[in-house]
């Protein structure tokens, strides 16, 4: 499995979630000094995958990817606050993206596990949170160096010429 497939899939998997505006591969949206997204969002990609040989022919990928879920900070918190429980809403969309990850397996992958829940530092009035989640696979190793036919021999004979001198 390629790591387009499992952005892809992600993408997928996280487009049942109503809430989100925005999903996409992480290609730096949130780090332009005008976020190139709409909010709330999930961006995903793959840090990290760990290839270890199986006999001859095959290979475990331990893939780690991570999903970014980013809103805006439009609420107070603070506890005489009226509305402070709208200002925890991205814990509520963190639990609904761990309920459709966690455990979530296919043929070609293991299911996926959480590893790490980390808030991201802004300053742009949006708070970040990344998810980070552990999936395997196994793949086939290709061969290196295609063999060549040997290429055929050709045989050329050539008369005996007889000269007068």
């Amino acid at each position: 499995m390629k790591p387009s497939d499992i952005t892809t899939l992600l993408g997928d998997l996280l487009s049942q979630i109503e809430e989100f505006k925005y999903i996409d591969r992480n290609w730096g949206q949130l780090e332009l000094e005008q976020p190139a997204v709409k909010f709330p969002c999930a961006i995903t990609d793959v840090d990290n995958i760990q290839y270890a040989d199986l006999l001859q022919k095959a290979q475990l990928a331990e893939c780690e990817f991570t999903i970014t879920i980013a809103v805006q900070n439009f609420h107070n918190t603070s506890q005489k606050s009226p509305c402070k429980d709208k200002g925890h809403d991205i814990f509520d969309l963190i639990d609904k993206v761990h309920e459709i990850l966690q455990g979530y397996s296919t043929e070609a992958l293991t299911p996926f596990c959480r590893r790490r829940l980390q808030k991201i530092e802004a300053e742009k009035g949006y708070s970040i949170y990344q998810l980070t989640y552990i999936t395997a696979t196994r793949t086939q190793i290709l061969p290196k160096y295609q063999t060549a036919k040997p290429k055929p021999i050709i045989e050329c004979k050539v008369k005996s010429v007889k000269l007068k001198v």
